[in-house]
């Protein structure tokens, strides 16, 4: 703080209070994102629609690494489990080894194009859909593996969409580019 509470003007006291607000953006579009997923109209009995949560949250994770630590995919991993309805841990065990996984493997390509990012989170979304399958199978809730492989494909294909909301998001309101 520059100067004490009483006397900053009011401009002042809402500059110090929302400086640093736009670390949360990141984790603010992920949780919009799942708000939206549930609230759409589409309905199927199988898991085949993509997991934009996850793409999202591989998106940030690969364009903005510094604003998405690996623990925040903790809580949003719950969030996650409680708005998809799955058992409690499953996305939040999964989603934080999925961005510790990345910030292993991300430097050993320091040179990228879309291309290499799209296989690099195709990647990481198959290796999460599969943990995420056979934790659900642990946990008492088997799955047959087609859905499963449908979901991810369309993940996979959905990728560069939210890849492009992520960027817009960026320019929008991180003030980037």
């Amino acid at each position: 703080m520059s100067a004490p509470w009483r006397q900053m003007e009011g401009h002042e006291r809402v500059r110090e209070l929302t400086r640093d607000w736009t670390t949360a953006i990141p984790a603010l579009t992920i949780i919009i994102m799942m708000m939206l997923c549930t609230v759409m109209p589409l309905v199927t009995t199988l898991p085949v629609l993509p997991d934009a949560a996850l793409a999202l949250l591989i998106a940030w994770s690969i364009y903005r690494p510094g604003m998405m630590a690996p623990w925040a995919a903790f809580p949003l991993g719950l969030a996650a489990d409680v708005f998809t309805g799955q058992p409690a841990g499953i996305s939040a065990t999964i989603w934080p080894a999925t961005l510790l996984g990345l910030a292993l493997i991300e430097p050993r390509f320091p040179l990228r194009d879309t291309r290499t990012d799209w296989v690099l989170a195709g990647a990481a979304i198959i290796i999460a859909k599969l943990a995420a399958w056979r934790l659900l199978h642990v946990a008492g809730l088997p799955l047959p593996f087609t859905p499963i492989a449908l979901g991810t494909a369309s993940t996979i294909l959905f990728f560069p969409l939210v890849a492009r909301l992520a960027a817009w998001v960026e320019h929008k309101w991180l003030g980037a580019g």
